[in-house]
């Protein structure tokens, strides 16, 4: 599995994506991911692809624009409703990490709605412990790298 930054070949296959109906109060459509990355596009902000195999299967998107520290900041993540339970989610926190590595932060942070169990669980068996609670009512997550 790899990320690749959102260009022309993969941009119809990310907007495509989607999450079960369940999940869909708990991240933005990709479209709209895409529009706040344009528009933030100067300040720090890059979406990607997830891809496995040659498909995209998922999409996640970093902010470093709020960042005083060195902290790498996962502003949007997701897996396609068709791809998750395949430990994909996991995979992609472990790239999301090393990305962070590369980019020579100190911290990764996430955030989820208190209610998402899912993201709540997948963040903190991966290594994030919890710093509170956001302007936005979300549970900050941090990882130290």
């Amino acid at each position: 599995m790899r990320l690749e930054e959102v260009n022309r070949t993969n941009i119809d296959a990310i907007i495509n994506l989607k999450v079960k109906e369940e999940q869909k109060y708990y991240v933005a459509p990709n479209i709209r991911s895409l529009a706040d990355a344009y528009v933030y596009r100067n300040d720090g902000v890059i979406p990607y692809a997830v891809i496995n195999k040659d498909r995209v299967i998922g999409f996640i998107m970093f902010d470093n624009h709020e960042s005083k520290e060195s902290v790498c900041i996962i502003w949007r993540m997701m897996i396609g409703e068709q791809y998750q339970g395949n430990g994909y989610g996991r995979m992609l926190i472990e790239l999301a990490k090393e990305h962070a590595i590369e980019k020579g932060y100190q911290y990764i942070m996430a955030d989820y709605i208190k209610d998402n169990l899912a993201v709540k669980n997948l963040l903190e068996s991966s290594g994030f412990k919890e710093q509170g609670i956001d302007d936005y009512n979300q549970v900050i997550m941090i990882y130290k790298l």
